[in-house]
């Protein structure tokens, strides 16, 4: 009861409906009912949200613009990475009754929902009611509370006298995420100065300079609809935090704040480290499908295997698809696709591979993406980790790797951007075209990195991080590598991907971009477009992700003893080794760069 009162007194607070005479409301207007949503919180606590029926609202009639923007994941690793080196505490807030504090823009109507006439009773009016309610049950039966229910929310819905109108943004509205998007933008651009980034529309900077240009004061913010984070330095954050609320009732969390769209946070400021994981997430999605390991859960160290990789890539028969389809791979499948996209990386091969399956699979297929699952769940206390001071790169300086493994009909291609030691952006998926050799997959991986990069390059820019070098892509092909840094006639066969090839020679000249030669052995993201061994899984693995760096500088770090501590026998590896394998230095090659 105390979750409907509190929602209520949250539409009453931001006038969300007025009460009107069903003979104002205009012909074209359309009156659609009211759900009502109950769930339980993560904390425990019940919450009840009433909701708009927006599914029978009319596109281009009763509203537009259904889009909200939401910061993306590469958005979101890239802010919790400059927060780690501008040493700041990620600081939150959420809106209170975040819809309802944005305005409607068009002709929405509502049916009066059936506890209208008794959401606003006093307890003691609540008290006869439930009295008569009880009397109700002792002479009738339950049906005969069915029986009232039935009749009052029909006769709220037939040739009803009034209805609502709805003042708000009503949850549920097609249109209520872009109206709310609209108030966050004119709070962050209109009320506190902020510039709203053009690659990541969902972050928003602000950069005070004194009058010599250098800069005195920052701030960064990220939103996910109603949910942000932000950090900056303490005047600027003091302004922020007032000026927002100036224009909208919200609840501010102060550091440490560990949870953002189910990814837990974790700052050190001793280390100057921070971590992104999902354990909550992945335990919660184990319970929820315990049924189908009923022997329990092993332990896996690599998501696929070889032999799951070939038998995920024959297509199923169609009795095999038919005796298959009650098992839920297309929900397991979406489960482990956040994590994949946002910081659990190493999974993202894997998902790709079995994506291809979500049409129709076999028992086969289902079996390989329970180990898949599995793998998550061993893995789920690492996820990806920044760090400030031990980047070989240095810090806040872009780099990438671009690795394609050749295969018909079609290649996987691999795309890892590097920042602050550990990847913001991970992309591994099937190329859109055949590829007729290893230098033609390698190039097409190539310029779509130099396109990451772009766009990275561009988001950076914005929030007064200019990359004033090229940012180093490294591959292990080095043909591949001539043709791009090569002005000169393409070969035969290199003739037919020209336009990529010359706007990847553009970007190079541009300096832009580079090339950088990288070992096979050593390449990160060997693991974004093959299944691997464990010993070169997890190596790769940890550098993509940044635990390698972090473990070497700060052996009695808390973390996962999953996290590679070097091959069994050797000891653990060293900082300097690890940055090293990262520059792709040989052991001649660092002695030379020493001496330099």
């Amino acid at each position: 009861m105390e979750s409907v009162k509190k929602e209520l007194e949250g539409w009453d607070a931001n006038n969300a409906v007025s009460v009107v005479n069903i003979e104002d409301v205009p012909k074209n207007a359309k009156v659609v009912p009211l759900g009502e949503l109950y769930s339980i919180k993560r904390d425990g606590r019940y919450k009840f949200r009433q909701y708009l029926m927006g599914n029978l609202l009319r596109e281009g009639v009763d509203y537009k613009e259904t889009f909200s923007t939401t910061v993306s994941g590469s958005g979101l690793c890239t802010f919790y990475s400059l927060a780690t080196t501008c040493e700041k505490e990620v600081w939150g807030w959420d809106a209170v009754c975040g819809y309802l504090q944005s305005k409607e823009q068009y002709d929405v109507y509502a049916f009066l929902p059936s506890h209208h006439e008794y959401s606003s009773l006093e307890y003691e009016e609540l008290a006869v009611l439930r009295k008569e309610f009880l009397e109700l049950v002792s002479k009738q039966g339950v049906e005969g509370l069915r029986k009232f229910a039935a009749k009052h929310k029909r006769d709220s819905r037939t040739n009803p006298k009034e209805v609502y109108k709805c003042n708000s943004s009503i949850y549920g509205a097609p249109s209520a995420g872009h109206e709310f998007e609209m108030l966050i933008h004119s709070v962050h651009t209109d009320t506190c100065g902020c510039t709203q980034t053009q690659p990541e529309p969902s972050i928003y900077v602000r950069i005070v300079v004194d009058k010599n240009d250098r800069v005195v004061g920052y701030l960064i913010a990220a939103a996910f609809v109603d949910d942000l984070r932000f950090f900056g330095t303490i005047p600027e954050r003091d302004k922020y935090m007032k000026d927002v609320r100036s224009r909208l009732k919200v609840t501010f969390e102060e550091p440490p704040v560990t949870e953002f769209v189910s990814i837990e946070t974790y700052q050190c400021l001793e280390t100057n480290t921070c971590e992104l994981k999902m354990p909550r997430y992945f335990k919660k999605a184990a319970a929820a499908f315990e049924s189908f390991f009923p022997g329990g859960m092993r332990e896996r160290l690599v998501p696929m295997s070889v032999q799951d990789e070939k038998l995920v890539g024959i297509a199923p028969t169609e009795d095999e698809i038919l005796e298959a389809k009650y098992l839920p791979f297309r929900q397991i499948l979406g489960v482990l696709s956040y994590p994949a996209s946002q910081c659990h990386f190493a999974m993202k091969y894997s998902i790709s591979v079995l994506g291809s399956r979500r049409g129709g699979w076999n028992k086969a297929h289902f079996e390989a993406l329970l180990k898949v699952f599995e793998y998550g769940v061993s893995t789920c206390e690492i996820g990806v980790m920044y760090s400030k001071g031990l980047d070989p790169h240095g810090d806040n300086t872009l780099y990438a790797y671009a690795d394609a493994s050749l295969a018909l009909p079609r290649s996987y291609g691999c795309r890892i951007t590097m920042f602050n030691g550990g990847a913001v952006l991970f992309k591994a998926k099937k190329q859109a075209l055949t590829a007729p050799s290893t230098v033609w997959s390698e190039m097409e991986v190539f310029y779509d990195q130099t396109t990451d990069v772009l766009g990275m390059r561009n988001l950076l820019a914005e929030l007064g991080m200019y990359q004033q070098k090229p940012t180093p892509i490294y591959g292990d092909n080095e043909s591949q590598q001539k043709i791009a840094n090569n002005r000169g006639s393409l070969g035969q066969t290199s003739r037919a991907m020209d336009l990529k090839t010359l706007a990847s020679r553009n970007r190079i000249e541009d300096h832009q971009v580079e090339t950088r030669r990288k070992k096979s052995s050593q390449m990160p993201a060997d693991i974004g477009t093959k299944a691997l061994p464990v010993e070169p899984f997890v190596r790769l693995r940890d550098i993509a992700n940044g635990y390698s760096l972090v473990k070497a500088a700060y052996p009695n770090f808390p973390m996962s003893n999953l996290v590679y501590s070097g091959k069994a026998g050797e000891g653990e590896t060293s900082l300097q080794e690890v940055q090293r394998i990262i520059l792709g230095l040989t052991i001649v090659d660092a002695a030379e760069q020493n001496q330099e």
